[in-house]
């Protein structure tokens, strides 16, 4: 076999809740691997080949690292883990991903005026608090990614951590809806998010209810800019047409995601339907 197939995160770590979901990784050498197969095995699996490995290396990819720390190889060969045995970004480039995190907790700026919104809020600002967090970590040579031992590293108070969690919550329900058990989240979850970001990243946040997308502003051709294209969508400004679905599998549609977003902001500047 040239591939290995990994576990990682809270499945493998061992921490995880009714509401974690199970990740997979799968690090290949070619092309010539059972694709499908694995993807029946494994549901959500992301694929990697060695040359993405390598590129990932050179750009210093705190991923790398997670998987190296908390990756559990469940098949496959175990010659792979060679890849990334070992590896740790250089300060400098997780000090960059903190930053540009960190920007763009500044820039949410507003939500859509419905539940949706305030749920689509709790995910996105969980997952980029998370990284910031993992990334502050790492400069300081602090490879934790689990949440409750990263934020013990990163020394939050309490009442900081309880606002973490219930914005967790809400990251919860939007992920599993509409079969989540959890419960709607406060409708003023935008003043208490606002300043759970403040006490996180240093900097000033205002976050508002409702609002409307400035598309003649610089846009971001990353997971930040997808994400905000999503934001769109939930605040009627332009049609689904599939786009979310391929959201939720980000890491299999990477790349596709990448020309959706730039499409859909071309149009948008330009006057057109979208």
């Amino acid at each position: 076999m040239n591939f290995l197939v990994l576990k990682c995160g809270s499945a493998a770590r061992g921490d995880t809740n009714e509401l974690s979901d199970v990740d997979f990784v799968c690090l290949y050498e070619d092309s010539d691997i059972p694709f499908q197969l694995l993807a029946r095995s494994y549901p959500g699996v992301s694929f990697y080949s060695r040359s993405s490995v390598e590129r990932m290396k050179s750009q210093g990819s705190l991923f790398l690292t997670h998987i190296d720390v908390d990756g559990f190889p469940v098949e496959g060969e175990q010659r792979i883990l060679d890849w990334i045995k070992g590896f740790r970004p250089p300060r400098a480039n997780v000090l960059q991903a903190a930053s540009q995190t960190r920007k763009f907790i500044g820039e949410i700026g507003w939500l859509p005026n419905s539940m949706e919104g305030r749920l689509w809020l709790c995910d996105t600002l969980f997952v980029a608090l998370r990284n910031f967090l993992y990334c502050t970590n790492a400069s300081n040579d602090i490879y934790l990614f689990g949440l409750e031992s990263a934020i013990s590293a990163f020394r939050l108070p309490d009442r900081y951590i309880k606002l973490l969690f219930e914005v967790r919550q809400g990251k919860y329900r939007y992920r599993l809806f509409p079969n989540a058990e959890a419960p709607e989240v406060s409708a003023n979850i935008h003043f208490l998010a606002a300043e759970l970001a403040e006490r996180v990243t240093g900097q000033a946040i205002h976050i508002s209810l409702g609002g409307e997308t400035d598309w003649s502003a610089k846009w971001r051709l990353d997971y930040w800019g997808e994400r905000l294209i999503e934001r769109a969508i939930i605040n009627n400004e332009m049609a689904d047409d599939g786009y979310r679905a391929m959201l939720s599998q980000h890491n299999y549609n990477r790349r596709v995601l990448a020309n959706e977003v730039l499409n859909r902001v071309k149009a948008a500047q330009q006057g057109l339907p979208v």
